[in-house]
């Protein structure tokens, strides 16, 4: 299937960007996240309701769909789909 042509992020998201967001946004913070949104290793790395210092360079891990779509939107932007992923595998 042809898939129209999309934008993707070169690099991808870091703890520090997320944690800034999460900051703008504490409904998607470590602590103020629902379990409805989450499991039990959202943000697992985390200590507390933000990353450490060393940390923030490096990509962050364990969110949830809700919180990275959250993210991409907030960003003006938006997840690809899974069309869009197997074109960039390719």
């Amino acid at each position: 299937m042809k898939v129209q042509s999309f934008y993707v992020d070169k690099y991808p998201v870091t703890n520090g960007e997320f944690y800034e967001f999460s900051k703008d946004h504490p409904q998607w913070g470590k602590k103020g996240i629902s379990p409805l949104f989450s499991d039990e290793n959202y943000l697992k790395y985390w200590k507390g309701n933000a990353p450490r210092e060393a940390d923030h360079p490096l990509p962050v891990v364990h969110v949830s769909w809700f919180a990275a779509q959250e993210y991409c939107s907030s960003k003006g932007g938006r997840l690809p789909t899974p069309l869009e992923w197997e074109d960039l595998a390719i």
